[in-house]
C-alpha cells in the first residue's frame, strides 16, 4: 500500500516513507479497497480481508493481528459498508461469486452468505440505505448481470444484457443518486452503464443505458471509473497501441456523452513505457486528474491538467555511473553535466537529488547555479552502514511562465545511479524511546520502551546479550523487572525467562548498593524478537508502602553474534537508553477485621489497650494514628461507649444473653477501612427466681383465710417448683390445673407444686390458710421458689417469702358438764341440803370462767345448784324402790355468756339395810 500526498510524493505519515508491506503470504495479491467512516483502510484480495489504521498500521483489534480470511470470497474484488459498520466483500473467479458479511471486528459471518450456482463473475457491490445490495458482473454466457439482494442475503431480482460480442466489467462506481455505473469492457472496446437503484438499466444514459467507445485500435478495457465534483464521469483502464498496451484516460457527461472539451475526443491514451495500464483515476480538488497504474513492472502516477494541454520540451542532463563506496566513506563528490532548459529555451533551472536509503546516504547536497551546464552532488556516509541507494537527481525547470515557484506547468528530467557502500562488521545499533512511566502503588506492571529498533548492521546475525542497570532500589525482592514476560525480582541470582525459538532466555542479577545489573542472555534473537523483547520490558512494585522516588533503567550493552576481531566489532557499550519510573506511593486504606468479645449475662466489659485494632492493620500507617469510628451501635446494650483508639465500655440489658454486635470502621486521616463487626458472645448465667407475697394476714379462730397476691417469676426459667409450709393449719389451692404436688398433697400442712410460670402463678392465686381447729396464736406461711437449674451458670437457685398469720381467739361455748359423783345412798338424811357432787364444766378456752345453774323441768324441784355444787334439797325422800334415778338439767354459763345446757343423771344406790338410802346415777 502506497499513500501519495496530494503532489504525488509520498506520504512519509503513511507506514515506512509513504509505503505499507504486509506479507500474508505467497501470491497473496491486493484487488481492492475502502476506506471506512473512521478513516482506516480495509484491503481485500486473495484469501485475506485486512484493516489498516490512517498512519498504515494493521489495526490489531480487526480480525486476528488486523487480518481475516476472505472465507468463500476468495479472491475479494470489492468492498463495500453497511450503514451499522458491517462489511460486505464479492469475489471469486473459479466457480459462482459469493458475498460475505463481516463484523466490524474482521469476524466472517458463518451463516450468512449470498452467492451464486451458476459459472458468474462479480466485481462490483454496492450498499444503499436500507442494507440492500447491487452486484454487478457478467454470468456465464459473457452477458452483463446486475442483481439486487436484500440485507438478509436473499436475491430480489436478476437483470442480464447481452451487448455486442463478449463483455466482461471490471468495477462499478456509486452514483450519489444511488444509481450505480458498471465499467468494462465489450467487444474489444470499453463500455460503461448506468443502473437504478433496483439494478434496472437507467435508459436515459448513453444509448438506452450505454455507452461503448474505443481507445486506439483494439484491445480497450474500462477499469475503474470516479466523479469529477462537476458531475462529469472519469474513466482509466487500458489501449492497446499494435505493440504493447497504453494508459486510457476517458471523460463524459454524468449521462454518458464523451466530453470534447477533455483532449478534444473525449479520450486520451497515455505511452510511458513498455505496458502502461490505468487502474485507477480520482479528480483532485484544483481540477487535475489522478491516474494510478501499472506501467512495466513499476507503479506509474500520472497527473493531468484535465481541462487544457500542456507542451514544451523537457530539460537535460547527462546520465551519471554507478558508484562503490566504503563503508565510512565521509564526503564524496559527483560531477553532474550536460544540464540545460532543452531546445532553445532560456527556462530557469534548478537541481535537488534524493537517495532511495537515506538511512545509508542521505539526500544528497547539491551544488547548482542555472543557467550553468554543470554541477555537482556532494554525497555523505551514515556512519556503521552499508548496502546500496538509488540516488535519483531531478532537474526542473520553470515551465511556460518561466517561474518556478509555479510548479503546475514545470517540466522536469530524472535520471537515477547507484550506490554501492561496502561494509565491515560493526557494532550493534540499538534506539527505543524511553517512556518514563509514572508507577503508581498496586498498578499494572509499567512498560519501559517502545518503539525499539535494533540492527546487526550486518545481515545474518543475531543478538546474544543485553544489558541494562536499575538504579535507586530501595524495596529488594519487592521491586520487579518483567523479562519476556516472567518476573525478575531485582536481587541477585540466575533464572531462566522462558524461551525464544526453543532457547532459553537466561537472565542474571547483581547488585551493588541500590543498584541491579541485570543481564539477559539468548543464544541469538532476531532483530524483531529483540525489539518485542525490549518494548515488553516492565517495571512494578509489589510492596504496599513503596518509597517515593525514581527508578532509573539504563540500557547499556547490546552484544550480536558476529565477529570481534579488530577492526570487527560486535559489543556496543556505549549504550545509554534512559527510562526513568517515578514510584509513587498510594495511601492504602487500612483493614479492620472481625473481633470476638466473651461476658457474662449481666457483668459488664471494659476492652482496653488496642481495643477493637489489636487485629487490625495499615500498611502506611502506625495504628497509633488511625482513628476507629463506630458505624452500628449494638441493639442490647444497656450502656456503651466507643473510643476512637479502639478501646470500648458495654454492659448488656439486664438477663439479656446471646450475641450482641457493632461495626466499626478505620480512617487514616483519608481513607476508610472496610467495615468490621465487632460480635460480644454474652454467656447466660441463672438468675435466681423472684417471689412476692402479700403482707400480715389475719384471720379467726377456726376460719379459713384465702392469701392472696403471692406470685413467682425468672426470667430465664420457664418450670418452677414452690413449696408452701405452714406449722398450724392447712394450705389448700383452688387452681391445680397443669400443677404437679410432691411432698405432701392439697390441703396439707406442706407440699410442694411444679408447673410452668403461668400455672404455678394460677395456683398460688387461689391458695386459702385454715388454722386448725380452734387454734389462735400466731402462725407463718412459708413459701420457697426454686428454678431447678434453669439455664446458664449457677446451679439451682430459690428465693423464700413469708407470710405473717394471725389466728384471733373466738370464744368458744363450754362443750360439756362432768358432775363429780353420779350417785347417792337410799335413805341418806337430807334434814338439810345433801350434796350430790361437784360440777365442773369443759371449754376449749382455757381459764375461761364457768357460772351453773339449773334448769326449770325434769326433777329440778328436788335439786339446788350452788356454786358448782350440786345438793338435793332438804327434805327429799331418796328410796330407791320409791324413785333409783333423779334427773336434772344444768346450765353452764361462761364468761362471754356462752352456755350449754345438759341433763345429769343422779342415782340412787338400793341398801340392803331399810334404814338405809342409796343413790344411783343414772
Amino acid at each position: 500500500l502506497l499513500r501519495f500526498n496530494s503532489n504525488l510524493t509520498l506520504d512519509a505519515s503513511f507506514g515506512v516513507n509513504g509505503v505499507v508491506e504486509s506479507n500474508f503470504g505467497e501470491g497473496r495479491h491486493a484487488y481492492s479497497v475502502k476506506l471506512d467512516r473512521e478513516g482506516r483502510y480495509l484491503v481485500g484480495g486473495i484469501d485475506f480481508l485486512a484493516r489498516y489504521l490512517n498512519n498504515g498500521q494493521l489495526d490489531t483489534s480487526f480480525g486476528t493481528n488486523g487480518k481475516s480470511t476472505a472465507g468463500q470470497t476468495n479472491p475479494i474484488y470489492d468492498i463495500d459498508i453497511q450503514a451499522d459498520g458491517k462489511i460486505l466483500t464479492v469475489g471469486r473467479d473459479s466457480s459462482s461469486y459469493w458475498v460475505s458479511r463481516y463484523l466490524t471486528n474482521g469476524t466472517l459471518e458463518a451463516n450468512w452468505a449470498y452467492h451464486e450456482n451458476a459459472y458468474h463473475h462479480a466485481r462490483g457491490i454496492q450498499i444503499d440505505d436500507t442494507g440492500d445490495f447491487l452486484i454487478a458482473g457478467r454470468d456465464g454466457t459473457d452477458r452483463l448481470r446486475v442483481t439486487r439482494v436484500n440485507v438478509s442475503g436473499i436475491e430480489e431480482a436478476s437483470f442480464q444484457y447481452d451487448l455486442p460480442g463478449n463483455e466482461f466489467y471490471r468495477s462499478s462506481l456509486r452514483l450519489p443518486d444511488g444509481k450505480m455505473l458498471v465499467i468494462g469492457e465489450s467487444n474489444g472496446d470499453v463500455v460503461v452503464t448506468r443502473h437504478l437503484a433496483s439494478g434496472a438499466i437507467d435508459t436515459t444514459f448513453g444509448s438506452n443505458g450505454l455507452r461503448t467507445f474505443p481507445g486506439l485500435n483494439a484491445g480497450d478495457v474500462g477499469c475503474r471509473a470516479s466523479l469529477q465534483p462537476d458531475g462529469k464521469i472519469l474513466i482509466t483502464g487500458e489501449s492497446y497501441n499494435g505493440v504493447n498496451q497504453d494508459i486510457l484516460v476517458a471523460r463524459m457527461s454524468y449521462d454518458g456523452v464523451l466530453d470534447s472539451t477533455f483532449n478534444r475526443t473525449g479520450v486520451r491514451v497515455i505511452n510511458l513505457s513498455g505496458d502502461d495500464y490505468g487502474y485507477g483515476i480520482i479528480s483532485q480538488p484544483d481540477g487535475r486528474i489522478v491516474i494510478a497504474g501499472r506501467s512495466g513492472n513499476d507503479i506509474a502516477l500520472v497527473r493531468l491538467y484535465g481541462d487544457y494541454d500542456v507542451f514544451g520540451e523537457r530539460p537535460t542532463f547527462s546520465p551519471i555511473a554507478d558508484r562503490v563506496l566504503d563503508e565510512d566513506f565521509g564526503t564524496h563528490v559527483v560531477d553532474l553535466t550536460g544540464i540545460s532548459p532543452g531546445g532553445s529555451s532560456l527556462r530557469p533551472l534548478r537541481v535537488f537529488a534524493t537517495s532511495s536509503s537515506p538511512d545509508l546516504i542521505p539526500n544528497p547536497t547539491v551544488q547548482y547555479a542555472s543557467p550553468e551546464s554543470t554541477g555537482s552532488l556532494i554525497l555523505s556516509s551514515i556512519a556503521n552502514t552499508f548496502g546500496s541507494s538509488v540516488i535519483t537527481v531531478t532537474v526542473e525547470d520553470g515551465g511556460d511562465d518561466a517561474n518556478l515557484t509555479t510548479p503546475a506547468d514545470n517540466r522536469s528530467l530524472s535520471r537515477q545511479f547507484t550506490v554501492s557502500v561496502n561494509g565491515v562488521n560493526d557494532q550493534p545499533t540499538l534506539s527505543a524511546i524511553g517512556l518514563s512511566p509514572i508507577y503508581i502503588e498496586d498498578a499494572p506492571a509499567s512498560t519501559l520502551y517502545r518503539s525499539a529498533n535494533a540492527s546487526t548492521v550486518e545481515e545474518g546475525q543475531g543478538f546474544t546479550s543485553l544489558s541494562l542497570t536499575v538504579s535507586n532500589l530501595t524495596e529488594a525482592s519487592a521491586e520487579i523487572l518483567i523479562v519476556n514476560g516472567v518476573e525478575i525480582p531485582l536481587v541477585a541470582g540466575s533464572l531462566t525467562a522462558g524461551t525464544i525459538n526453543s532457547f532459553d532466555v537466561s537472565v542474571s542479577v547483581k547488585v551493588v548498593n541500590t543498584t541491579a545489573t541485570v543481564v539477559i542472555s539468548h543464544m541469538g534473537l532476531t532483530k524483531g524478537e529483540l525489539e518485542t523483547l525490549i518494548n515488553a520490558l516492565r517495571y512494578k512494585n509489589t510492596s504496599q508502602n513503596p518509597t517515593l522516588g525514581i527508578r532509573v533503567v539504563t540500557i547499556s550493552q547490546l552484544v550480536d553474534s558476529g565477529s570481534n576481531t579488530n577492526p570487527n566489532d560486535n559489543t556496543n557499550e556505549t549504550l545509554a537508553i534512559v527510562s526513568s519510573v517515578t514510584v509513587v506511593p498510594v495511601n492504602d486504606a487500612p483493614l479492620a477485621l472481625n473481633d470476638l468479645f466473651s461476658m457474662n449475662e449481666d457483668a459488664s466489659l471494659s476492652v482496653g489497650g488496642a481495643g477493637v485494632k489489636v487485629n487490625d492493620s495499615d500498611p502506611d500507617h502506625s495504628l497509633a494514628v488511625v482513628n476507629a469510628l463506630i458505624v452500628t451501635n449494638p441493639v442490647n446494650a444497656a450502656s456503651f461507649s466507643f473510643r476512637s483508639d479502639g478501646t470500648f465500655n458495654y454492659r448488656p440489658n439486664s438477663n439479656f444473653s446471646g450475641q450482641d454486635t457493632f461495626t466499626y470502621k478505620l480512617n487514616d486521616g483519608s481513607l476508610d477501612s472496610n467495615i468490621a463487626t465487632v460480635i460480644i458472645s454474652i454467656v447466660a448465667v441463672n438468675d435466681a427466681p423472684t417471689i412476692n407475697v402479700p403482707g400480715p394476714q389475719t384471720t379467726n379462730e377456726d376460719t379459713p383465710r384465702k392469701i392472696p397476691s403471692i406470685t413467682v417469676g425468672d426470667v430465664d426459667a420457664t418450670i418452677l417448683a414452690v413449696t408452701l409450709a405452714v406449722t398450724n393449719g392447712k394450705i389448700i389451692l383452688g387452681m391445680t390445673t397443669g400443677l404437679t404436688f410432691t411432698n405432701g398433697t392439697n390441703g396439707a400442712s406442706t407440699f410442694s407444686i411444679t408447673g410452668t410460670t403461668a400455672n404455678v402463678n394460677a395456683g398460688l392465686a387461689s391458695v386459702t390458710y385454715s388454722p386448725n381447729l380452734n387454734f389462735n396464736g400466731s402462725d407463718t406461711l412459708v413459701a420457697t421458689v426454686s428454678d431447678l437449674g434453669a439455664t446458664g451458670a449457677g446451679g439451682v437457685l430459690a428465693a423464700t417469702g413469708n407470710i405473717a398469720i394471725t389466728v384471733n381467739a373466738v370464744n368458744d361455748a363450754p362443750y360439756d358438764i362432768t358432775l363429780s359423783a353420779s350417785a347417792v345412798n337410799e335413805n341418806t338424811s337430807t334434814a338439810t341440803q345433801l350434796l350430790v357432787g361437784t360440777l365442773s364444766a369443759s371449754d376449749f378456752d382455757i381459764g375461761d370462767t364457768a357460772a351453773f345453774s339449773l334448769l326449770a323441768g325434769l326433777d329440778d324441784p328436788f335439786f339446788l345448784v350452788t356454786g358448782n355444787q350440786l345438793l338435793f334439797k332438804a327434805g327429799t325422800v331418796l328410796d330407791f324402790e320409791t324413785k333409783p334415778r333423779y334427773q336434772c338439767n344444768i346450765r353452764v354459763t361462761d364468761s362471754s355468756g356462752a352456755t350449754l345446757d345438759k341433763v345429769l343423771n343422779v342415782s340412787v344406790v338400793n341398801l340392803p339395810e331399810v334404814s338405809g338410802i342409796q343413790v344411783e346415777e343414772g
